[in-house]
This record gives C-alpha cells, sequence and structure tokens, in this order.
C-alpha cells in the first residue's frame, strides 16, 4: 500500500511540475527555436505511428497508370512543389521558414513510406508541420495521382518533369504554369463524395 501512495504522489508532483512548465512560458515555441532532441524523438514516433495505423486499410489504384501521373503532375506543380519543390524547380521563399522543413519527395525519407501512408498524408495533412488537408478539395483519383507522381520524382530529371507537366497541358507563363485548355487551376480537383 506504502508502495502505491509513493507512486501516486510522484506523479501527482510530476503533472504539477508539467503544468508549471507549460503555464510559464519557459518552452520558446518559435519556429527559429528547433524542438528538444526528446521532443523530436517524440513527435517523430506518434507521428510515424499515427500514419502506420490510420493508414493499414487504404486501398490504391495501380499508380503506373499514366492518366493518373498525368493528373498528379498538375496539382502537384500548382500546389505541392511550393513547399517541397520539384525537379529544376527550388520551392518558394516562404517555404524556407516552415519548421519542420517540407521533405524533398524525392529523398529517401519520403520514398521510403509505403504508397498507403503517402496517400494519406497527402489525403489528411499533418498536424503542426504545415502539410495540409487535401482530402477535403481533391477526390481519390487526384490524390493517386499526386502520389503515383511522387513516387516517380527521384528518377526525374529537370527536362522530363516539364515534359510532363506540357504532356499534361500545363504551360509556363510569367513564371507561372497553367492549364492550357481551360487558363483556370482545379478544375477537375471536385471533391468526391463517394469516399
Amino acid at each position: 500500500m506504502q508502495t502505491v501512495k509513493v507512486l501516486a504522489g510522484g506523479a501527482g508532483v510530476g503533472i504539477i511540475g508539467v503544468v508549471a512548465f507549460v503555464l510559464s512560458g519557459i518552452y520558446n515555441i518559435a519556429a527559429t527555436a528547433p524542438h528538444w532532441p526528446i521532443t523530436l524523438f517524440v513527435l517523430k514516433v506518434a507521428r510515424d505511428r499515427s500514419i502506420a495505423a490510420h493508414s493499414s486499410g487504404v486501398q490504391l489504384p495501380d499508380l503506373k497508370n499514366s492518366k493518373l501521373v498525368a493528373h498528379g503532375v498538375e496539382h502537384f506543380h500548382e500546389m505541392c512543389r511550393l513547399c517541397h519543390g520539384a525537379p529544376g524547380y527550388p520551392r518558394q521563399e516562404f517555404a524556407e521558414g516552415l519548421y519542420p522543413s517540407p521533405p524533398n519527395p524525392a529523398s529517401v525519407v519520403v520514398q521510403e513510406k509505403s504508397d498507403a501512408e503517402l496517400y494519406w498524408i497527402i489525403e489528411n495533412g499533418v498536424k503542426m508541420t504545415g502539410m495540409p488537408v487535401f482530402g477535403s478539395t481533391h477526390n481519390r483519383e487526384l490524390i493517386a495521382g499526386i502520389l503515383a507522381l511522387v513516387r516517380q520524382l527521384p528518377k526525374l530529371s529537370p527536362d522530363e518533369y516539364d515534359a510532363l507537366m506540357k504532356s499534361g497541358g500545363l504551360h509556363e507563363s510569367g513564371g507561372e504554369m497553367h492549364h492550357g485548355s481551360t487558363g483556370s487551376r482545379g478544375n477537375t480537383a471536385s471533391p468526391d463524395t463517394n469516399k
């Protein structure tokens, strides 16, 4: 019985200490102050386990379908490459100030994830990283298209990436890409109500 009281007392002191620490404002939440190593470790484990658990039932179409890649390049270039970059296109200046830094989609960190995990991340976003939810504005086929393109990025040269954009109907105008047929963006990105 004495051991239980000691453990309960220790837990109570620990909780009070955590609450006092949080309320003190000592912890610097500025994006210019990196997380402590223990904080990074806990966040990484929680993120990876959550993604693995929540993506376990994701069913995907054949990602080698060229139609998917054509959809994917349009949406990736108009949105994702702003933060993540693309072959021949550095990420935008504002993305340099994001913490954590958005990973290069051709990197091992991204490519080692399973297709289901990457699909889930694109569809649902990731809290406190700047990774937005695309499932609320893009249907399953378009998200699968973005994923299909991400899987091809490690082997694409800048010229091959540009050729994919052109084959998808995109053309450059004043440094920005526009859809060739309508001149507007996102017309094919209607939400899928059958999810």
